[in-house]
This record gives C-alpha cells, sequence and structure tokens, in this order.
C-alpha cells in the first residue's frame, strides 16, 4: 500500500526530498524529475485556486484537489490537513475520504481553528495539547496503519521553545502519530537542530526549512531526519514565472520573447495527450468491429 511505503520512505532516516506540489500538473512534474513523495501544500492548494491560507479552502474542496493528485501520479501523497478542519470528528472524516481517495498520509498541525499560515507575522495561537491528542487517536483508531498521521508541532513557530514542542511531539507520538513535522518561520536552524538532536523516539522527524535552509547546512549532516518537504517553491516560481509572461505579452505582444518555453509536444506528452490518436484507432476501431460482428 502506498502508506507503507510512504512509512517505509520516512523511517530510513535518510532526509527523503519531498516535493510540495498544488495541482496534478505540478505533481507530474515532480515525479517526472525522480521524486519518491509528494506534498499536499495547503498554502499552494489555496493559492491556485486564490484563497488564502487561512482555513478558507474546506477539506472537502482539499479532498478534490488531491485525488486529483492521486488519480494523475503513482507515488505517495502526503496532504497539509492544516489542523483536520475541525473538532475530532471532522478531522476523522477528512481523514478517511483522504484514505479512500488513495493519499497516503495526513499531515495536521497543532494551532486553533481556523489555521492561520504559519509564516503571517502574527494570529497562530496553539490549540489544547489534549483536544489535538484526540484528533491523532480518533484518526488512528478508524484506520490504523492504512494512513500514516503525521503531527506538526507549532511551538517554535508561537515563541513557546523546544522544551514545549517537545513534551507535544512526545504526546502526539503516544497518541498515535507515525512522524512528527517540527516546524519553524526562523531564518536560524539552530532551535529545529537542538530539537532533532533532542529526540529519542523512533518515530521518524520531518522538517520543511522553507525560511531556514541556508542555515540548516551546517548541521543537516548530523541529523537523523525522515524526510525534508520543500513546500512551496513551485509555487512561488510558477508565480514569478506567469507574472512575467502576463507582462510580456501584453507589453510587446510577441511570444518570441518568452523563449525557452515548452513546446505544445511536450504538454500533450505531460498529460498523455500524445497517447489519444493511438486510442482512437484502437478502440474506435474495435466499436465498429463489434457492431459487424453483432
Amino acid at each position: 500500500m502506498a502508506n507503507k511505503t510512504l512509512n517505509n520512505l520516512l523511517s530510513t532516516y535518510n532526509r527523503v526530498p519531498i516535493l510540495g506540489c498544488h495541482d496534478a500538473l505540478s505533481a507530474i512534474i515532480g515525479e517526472n524529475a525522480g521524486f519518491k513523495a509528494l506534498w499536499a501544500s495547503s498554502l499552494g492548494l489555496s493559492t491556485v485556486q486564490g484563497r488564502r491560507d487561512a482555513g478558507e479552502l474546506t477539506w472537502s474542496e482539499i479532498l478534490n484537489l488531491a485525488s486529483n493528485i492521486t488519480d494523475a501520479t503513482d507515488i505517495p501523497l502526503l496532504v497539509d490537513g492544516d489542523n483536520g478542519h475541525g473538532d475530532y470528528n471532522i478531522t476523522r472524516l477528512f481523514a478517511v475520504k483522504l484514505f479512500k481517495a488513495g493519499v497516503s498520509g495526513i499531515s495536521i498541525e497543532d494551532q486553533l481553528f481556523p489555521k492561520r499560515n504559519s509564516f503571517m507575522e502574527k494570529n497562530q495561537e496553539l490549540e489544547d495539547a489534549e483536544t489535538f491528542c484526540g484528533k491523532i487517536a480518533a484518526i488512528k483508531d478508524s484506520l490504523g496503519e492504512d494512513l500514516t498521521v503525521v503531527a506538526r508541532v507549532e511551538a517554535l513557530v508561537v515563541g513557546q521553545g523546544i522544551d514545549v514542542a517537545l513534551d507535544r511531539a512526545y504526546a502526539y507520538v503516544e497518541a498515535g502519530a507515525d512522524a512528527i513535522i517540527i516546524h519553524s518561520k526562523s531564518s536560524d536552524a539552530s532551535d529545529v537542530a537542538s530539537f532533532v538532536q533532542s529526540w529519542d523516539q523512533p518515530n521518524p522527524l520531518i522538517l520543511i526549512p522553507t525560511s531556514y535552509h541556508k542555515s540548516l547546512s551546517q548541521y543537516i549532516v548530523g541529523l537523523k531526519v525522515g524526510g525534508v518537504v520543500w513546500a512551496n517553491q513551485m509555487l512561488r516560481v510558477q508565480v514569478t514565472a506567469l507574472q512575467k509572461v502576463a507582462a510580456e505579452l501584453l507589453a510587446n505582444q510577441n511570444p518570441d520573447t518568452l523563449e525557452p518555453m515548452s513546446s505544445l509536444k511536450e504538454i500533450f506528452s505531460l498529460v498523455g495527450l500524445d497517447n489519444l490518436p493511438i486510442e482512437d484507432l484502437t478502440y474506435q476501431r474495435r466499436s465498429v468491429i463489434k457492431k459487424n460482428h453483432d
């Protein structure tokens, strides 16, 4: 099962690169590039729908978008499930639906509902740890090993320090979490590194070094880390490229100034459109033969 593959990847403690995607196309590109796992970014999914990453995208909308990704790819997908989008009951329902859609894992974070993007300057508040543990337990009691549950610890994000982060992480593992994300919006990776060095549980740790990737380089060799999520770089590069294209076409009305760009043949190949003529010959001809036989 895909979730077993995800667990196996994380348990290698080999800092498995996990690519943040925001739609089926970015997921296909990531798989073709050689990534072994994907992260359905809440920021990415929200942004491409023109929504803010503040719980504005409903769990059912996320489910549909995640289903598009699993339909288009064959590698494990870990969905950024915010804080579960409600109480333990809603979180459990969301997780069960994701599992049925072919998702390998769900990450839920210990922010109060509705969540606020971790990189906003203010307004993040932690949920009571016991309440959050109930969400984890509800998912595991319903799905067991069928879905990987990743608990995302936001204590460093709100400035509560390593001791609080560790206490919460231990509680989440006891509640049933398969892995832990220790998150930070600091440009300094020292607190994250200290957390990892203090971690003495077998459950893998996952890092999201969006802001501290440069600082992390001095620590990463000695860290026992299961996965590293590159959560939003694909989205940010795409936004820059699209802004440039729009400005160039408006100003010059000449697509030649945009070279190099993907050919239509490349686009067709990415989604399998180039196979359609062969399928037309195969299946339309078959239907004609059947009709004549009847």
